[in-house]
């Protein structure tokens, strides 16, 4: 996890002396991990450059004074740092559904006594209808939409179950001594917080002694996460682009290719016989569970109800599917709600949860 970064101390390095090797292989290495070195030569103390204050290279030092020595050979220095933060506490409020509290059992017994089960619409379009309509209002019934505040925090990927947990503990009397503002809640509180900072270092340092060891003989690998776990987190940036700006562009691109090929010889296309297709075979469940099985767990706002949730109940839900697909090859004619599309930015994709 990205921290600042502050290294106090003396050295026995001519480091105002530009020619000297170990120097020049001092200042490499600061280099190599994007790292400064604030303090400069005083003439006062030593011949040479030995007190050093080195911080991250972003990080701004307004002042460093290294006052000479009194009773040893070692000094004080005293650095004035500008307060930074490792990232933006700032969030976007954000609509969403609360599924924690969704309780499967309640809304595969609630399905089971609707109308798609046992009264489902003749109609293509009814039953889209129906269909869209009643997985809607049980969603709405049992994982209610609510607004949220969504605060875009660095990935930390040794951030396990574990740790989440603690953290929701110690979050959770936090809460409750703002509330009672009790001496009790507040040591408790503290004890709790004191209590996780052991187990998440432990938990950092394992996951990436794990992620070097298993990077092997394999430079690339090993740079590139020594580099994540050194580097701060890129600050991500919204697109400038929206998706009608996306739609203008391919639309005037595909119109540029029309004019430009206006003037070709068509092209000679060799007809040649083949079967027509007269019968199809209806749709049974285990072509839908074996189908679903398949799917990634991508789901798009126009969808009732989200994927990953459709392949935890498809017990209930694939009888319904094999209903909703028959009659439509049945009158081979699509309802024109399964027509309907919905276009976004790659940005708001990324950033937007069902």
């Amino acid at each position: 996890m990205y921290s600042n970064l502050l290294i106090i101390g003396d050295i026995n390095l001519h480091l105002d002396v530009r020619s000297d090797p170990h120097a020049i292989k001092f200042e490499q290495l600061l280099e190599a991990h994007d790292l400064s070195q604030h303090s400069r030569c005083n003439p006062q103390l030593i011949t040479y450059v030995r007190y050093v204050l080195i911080t991250r290279a972003e990080q701004t030092v307004n002042s460093v004074t290294v006052d000479p020595p009194a009773l040893s050979d070692h000094t004080q220095i005293v650095g004035v740092l500008a307060a930074r933060l490792p990232h933006p506490h700032t969030g976007t409020r954000q609509v969403r559904r609360c599924w924690r509290q969704l309780d499967l059992d309640e809304l595969k017994h609630d399905i089971q006594q609707s109308v798609l089960v046992s009264d489902p619409p003749g109609d293509v379009d009814q039953f889209f209808t129906c269909y869209n309509g009643v997985l809607r209002s049980l969603l709405d019934k049992h994982a209610p939409v609510k607004s949220v505040v969504v605060r875009r925090h660095p990935q930390s990927p040794w951030f396990d179950g574990e740790c989440r947990q603690m953290k929701q503990a110690t979050r959770r009397l936090e809460r409750r001594y703002r509330t009672t503002h009790s001496p009790t809640d507040y040591s408790a509180w503290h004890r709790e917080l004191d209590s996780q900072r052991s187990p998440f270092q432990t938990t950092y340092a394992e996951y990436w002694r794990s992620a070097i060891s298993e990077s092997g003989h394999d430079a690339r690998v090993l740079w590139s996460r020594v580099n994540s776990m050194l580097s701060p987190p890129a600050e991500t940036s919204a697109s400038i682009h929206t998706a009608d700006d996306f739609v203008t562009y391919f639309g005037r691109k595909v119109e540029d290719i029309r004019t430009a090929t206006s003037t070709a010889t068509a092209p000679d296309i060799q007809f040649r016989p083949t079967s027509s297709l007269c019968n199809i075979s209806l749709v049974s469940c285990s072509e839908v569970v074996k189908i679903l099985s398949r799917m990634p767990a991508i789901s798009c706002s126009l969808d009732p109800m989200p994927t990953w949730l459709v392949k935890k109940i498809q017990d209930i839900l694939i009888p319904v599917i094999c209903n909703l697909c028959n009659p439509t090859l049945r009158s081979a004619v699509f309802s024109r709600q399964s027509e309907a599309s919905h276009r976004t930015s790659s940005a708001e994709e990324k950033y937007s949860g069902p």
